[in-house]
């Protein structure tokens, strides 16, 4: 179960309910079909959860799907709030 809207930057976006050993959470994934703008693109990434997904589909017969390995939101939330430092 779950949603799935379509609109503009990024062309679709929803949600998964998943369910695992009794556990629940929900996934949210975001997508583009054909090119995705950079602009786009990185706007997402700062509100990816580990496990979200991103997906691009260029062309009818391929698909990307790109799986958050990390929090995103939550580096980027450290990063403007000074607790993140590189180097």
């Amino acid at each position: 179960m779950g949603t799935l809207s379509f609109h503009d930057e990024p062309d679709f976006s929803g949600t998964l309910d998943l369910e695992n050993e009794g556990q629940r959470r929900q996934a949210k994934f975001w997508g583009d079909i054909g090119k995705v703008s950079a602009v786009t693109f990185a706007h997402v990434q700062k509100q990816m959860n580990k496990h979200d997904l991103w997906i691009s589909i260029p062309a009818y017969d391929c698909q990307v799907i790109i799986e958050a390995a990390d929090d995103i939101q939550a580096l980027w939330m450290k990063k403007l709030t000074g607790g993140l430092h590189y180097g």
